[in-house]
């Protein structure tokens, strides 16, 4: 009867936490460049079982799981539909590349290319003003008499001045893991990595629109769904064998 009542628990832990990477996922349905999380869940063998205990256990036990539990949660790195914006500081990266961006003291990445400029020219991130590193480790910075910008496939920054004249300033530092499992998520769209990054040579840039968020909101809510009702259906288990425990207590002899 306990091992029931601790394979339900087990089971309701992990539907929680699963609703709570989802529910994350679909907060974050319009979240520019967002990578949907994956919950990866663990199954185990009975504890007799996996200890080496040579009890007979009763025939039923052999035939159950030993519950589940979270494993790790990794993050989708598919490629994000485009949204066109026709914005000149906006641009969307194909490919695994990130941007990398400081601020000042902390280095960073992100796939968010919604950009913009500070009063004196440097080239930041419109969500948190991170500096854009180029090439040479340095911040893009566009000449203050500069009326537009371009930015090529393979990531080269062009200012143009009010007579069209194109001058480069730099090119986009653009990285990628060795290994994706390696980024770790800060919050704003940002990752920090626990592993070399190196260049991402195979993205392509694609200046004038965004990456829209990775979050299917039809999906991410039929597993909410499906999600709650495994919990329910964990929490019903747990207070049935709790009721047969009770009613086999009262039943038994002095």
């Amino acid at each position: 009867m306990l091992y029931g009542l601790y394979l339900s628990a087990q089971g309701a832990e992990a539907q929680a936490m699963r609703q709570t990477i989802v529910a994350n996922n679909l907060a974050n349905a319009g979240t520019t460049s967002f990578k949907r999380d994956l919950a990866v869940f663990r199954a185990h063998q009975p504890h007799d079982r996996l200890n080496g205990e040579r009890a007979e256990p009763p025939p039923t036990i052999n035939d159950q799981t030993g519950g589940v539990t979270l494993d790790s949660t990794l993050i989708d790195y598919s490629q994000g539909s485009l949204r066109e914006t026709g914005g000149r500081f906006d641009l969307a990266l194909l490919g695994p590349g990130l941007l990398e961006v400081t601020d000042g003291t902390t280095t960073s990445w992100t796939r968010d290319g919604r950009l913009t400029r500070t009063a004196d020219g440097e080239l930041v991130t419109a969500n948190g003003g991170l500096k854009v590193l180029g090439e040479d480790g340095n911040s893009i910075e566009l000449p203050l008499e500069a009326t537009d910008l371009e930015i090529g496939a393979d990531g080269r920054v062009y200012a143009i001045d009010a007579l069209s004249q194109r001058l480069e300033v730099g090119q986009l530092r653009l990285r990628e893991p060795v290994d994706p499992v390696q980024l770790i998520k800060l919050g704003d769209n940002r990752y920090s990595s626990i592993g070399d990054m190196i260049p991402a040579e195979s993205t392509v840039v694609r200046q004038g629109s965004v990456e829209e968020s990775g979050t299917r909101p039809l999906l991410e809510t039929l597993e909410l769904i499906e999600s709650s009702r495994n919990f329910e259906m964990n929490m019903n288990l747990i207070k049935m064998q709790d009721e047969m425990l009770g009613q086999l207590l009262q039943a038994a002899p002095l």
